[in-house]
């Protein structure tokens, strides 16, 4: 896993939609693990720019979405 800064993940703290957007580049896969290491497929929606990814059925704590980009795993917290 590694961090890209070709990519944006936005707002952080998120309530209910969590923004990504992936610059030149389409996000292949995405999914959510909390901190205990349970994951999650996450509802979303898919755009020229991005994605929206559904937050609003987590509870509140700290989450790592990850993403794959062009054949490599990204990660990031929030």
């Amino acid at each position: 896993f590694t961090d890209s800064p070709e990519v944006i993940v936005y707002p952080n703290p998120v309530n209910d939609v969590l923004h990504v957007r992936a610059a030149n580049t389409s996000i292949e896969k995405v999914y959510i693990t909390n901190t205990l290491g349970a994951s999650f497929i996450p509802a979303h929606q898919a755009d020229d720019t991005g994605i929206r990814v559904n937050t609003s059925e987590l509870s509140a704590g700290s989450y790592v979405i990850h993403l794959l980009i062009a054949d490599q795993w990204y990660r990031y917290l929030f």
